[in-house]
């Protein structure tokens, strides 16, 4: 499944889940969905980061959104001044789109863990869940979340500071899909009319 289906089942899935998950687990839709008086209380990140799960869903609703300012709060940026973040970071959070258009492949949305602590059966680093991939050349290249403790607060789930630092590399070398060619073709068509 492409990036831009599987975004639409991601979000269809979280929003149904976000809105009702009383509604779906008493329908038995999601069975072992736990209803809203099981939920724990607990602190939580205002964006959604406290899982892996939320960063995808956070970051999905911001780039669909249009708000890449926004969607670089999703990534594992180097500590650095805001003005890096609003100009370097929502320039890394488009391009980073543009490589997930072209060949990113994210994990099925239940795979993709829903716990603070992620998924500590995988083989990588506690603080470590691969969320997809991304196919470039025919190169395959890990998508990566990392749990990064906060100052003041919980810790939260980012992309990895080493998949953001490949993002200008994999830009580079990632080709244009028929569809984006097709698209611009006729961009290019409307505007010099």
């Amino acid at each position: 499944m492409t990036f831009i289906p599987r975004l639409i089942a991601v979000l269809a899935i979280s929003a149904m889940t976000l809105l009702s998950p009383g509604l779906l687990h008493g329908q038995g839709l999601i069975p072992g969905l736990p209803g809203p008086a099981a939920e724990p209380a607990a602190v939580s990140d205002p964006l959604g980061r406290g899982t892996p799960r939320g960063l995808v869903f956070g970051y999905l609703q911001a780039i669909s959104a249009g708000d890449y300012e926004r969607a670089s709060f999703y990534l594992g940026l180097p500590t650095s001044s805001e003005t890096f973040r609003k100009a370097r970071g929502a320039r890394l959070a488009k391009d980073l789109k543009v490589i997930l258009d072209r060949g990113g492949i994210l994990n099925d949305n239940w795979t993709i863990s829903d716990k603070p602590e992620g998924n500590p059966t995988d083989s990588l680093d506690l603080r470590i869940d691969q969320i997809g991939k991304i196919v470039v050349d025919g190169v395959t290249i890990p998508f990566l979340a990392e749990r990064t403790p906060q100052e003041n607060g919980p810790a939260i789930w980012l992309v990895a500071p080493e998949t953001v630092a490949r993002i200008p590399d994999l830009l580079a070398v990632s080709h244009s899909s028929f569809v984006d060619l097709v698209i611009r073709a006729i961009a290019f068509g409307l505007s010099s009319r």
